[in-house]
């Protein structure tokens, strides 16, 4: 008697599994089409993409990229975790400008880390000039 309620348990679940399948699919194609993600099929693809947002968003705030480099990727809590690190120049106008599109971007950015540093030669040649 309690094997037969347990495999009529296990059949009942094993009979959730289609719609489970189902829904798993339809979750996925929500999440592809909702653009929070990186589209890359490959962690190099999802990289390049980010690099290329990012750039262009320096650029076209009037920054000059020096250097944008890929770093490794995490898994954390079943996501893909895509890492660049950027150099770059622009004004505290550029800078304000970038954050404030790459907050706005889709799919999803975030800055994990930010270092500003500051030309002091143009601040002193600015004073000498007033």
């Amino acid at each position: 008697r309690e094997t037969k309620q347990l495999l009529a348990g296990y059949q009942r679940v094993a009979g959730t599994a289609p719609t489970l399948k189902t829904r798993l699919e339809e979750l996925r194609r929500r999440q592809a089409e909702s653009g929070v993600y990186l589209r890359g099929e490959t962690d190099a693809l999802a990289a390049a993409e980010l690099q290329d947002g990012v750039k262009q968003t320096i650029v076209s705030s009037g920054g000059q990229v020096r250097s944008i480099q890929t770093l490794p990727t995490e898994t954390r809590s079943g996501f893909e975790r895509v890492t660049v690190r950027v150099q770059y120049t622009g004004s505290m106008q550029t800078l304000l400008h970038v954050l404030y599109e790459l907050e706005a971007h889709r799919p999803l950015l975030f800055v994990d880390h930010l270092d500003i540093r500051g030309n002091i030669r143009r601040t002193r040649s600015r004073r000498q000039r007033e």
